[in-house]
């Protein structure tokens, strides 16, 4: 298996409150990213790709202080234009038999052992979710009748109905490289924050292909290890 991680690493993180981007902010004693980088390590990748924003040099110089560089790919994204731009600026470090593991750098609970058991499917694309008692401010995951996966609707584009469902996103994607050199040159960014969201590619990919996108459901005691961070308290909380 060609596993190729990538690592969402460009945010700001302006909610932080902080001089320094949110993934190097410490948690237990390490930056984020690093512990992000060290579980994937755990994997057996053929590569891991880090897409960096404005902080480009400063995260390298970070990372250097706990490993070598030379078996890591750092890709800048030129303007923070959203998770689709983020995935459309390393396309050409995946070849089409990869299969690619895409994490968030504000994750620093992820471990080996639920990324090994995400990673056994061998679907041409699996998205990671999760049920949430509060499922506010997260992407719902629809399905239908048939318990077939038809979309992921953003918190902000809900229904009422919508709104009561309690099946969320992680935000953590394994899916084949072809499909997202495939695609990710088709999402638009026909929104009000004029940015190219990745999960766009969902709704693209079921009106272009003849399969199934799947879903795989974490166990609630699990819930936990895919809490991102996006200001301090939550960091705080997660310690």
């Amino acid at each position: 298996m060609n596993l190729t991680i990538t690592i969402l690493a460009a945010g700001e993180g302006k909610r932080m409150r902080s001089t320094i981007p949110k993934v190097l902010h410490l948690f237990r004693g390490k930056p984020m990213l690093v512990r992000i980088i060290e579980t994937a390590k755990e994997l057996d990748a053929k590569k891991i790709i880090i897409i960096t924003g404005k902080y480009d040099e400063l995260i390298k110089q970070t990372v250097e202080k706990y490993m070598e560089l030379e078996d890591l790919i750092f890709v800048q994204q030129g303007s923070p234009l959203g998770t689709g731009d983020a995935i459309k600026s390393c396309l050409s470090a995946y070849t089409e038999e990869d299969k690619v593991l895409i994490l968030n750098g504000d994750m620093p609970l992820i471990n080996k052992e639920i990324l090994g058991k995400f990673i056994e499917n061998r679907e041409p694309m699996t998205i990671l979710v999760a049920r949430f008692s509060n499922p506010y401010g997260y992407g719902r995951i629809i399905y239908d009748e048939e318990g077939e996966f038809t979309g992921i609707v953003e918190e902000k584009d809900c229904s009422e109905k919508e709104k009561t469902v309690d099946i969320v996103n992680s935000g953590l994607y394994y899916i084949d490289a072809k499909l997202l050199i495939k695609y990710i040159p088709m999402i638009e960014n026909n929104n009000v924050q004029k940015e190219y969201y990745l999960t766009d590619i969902v709704k693209i990919i079921k009106q272009n292909e003849e399969m199934s996108i799947k879903t795989y459901l974490l166990g609630e005691e699990e819930n936990k290890y895919i809490s991102g961070v996006n200001t301090p308290e939550e960091l705080a909380a997660l310690e």
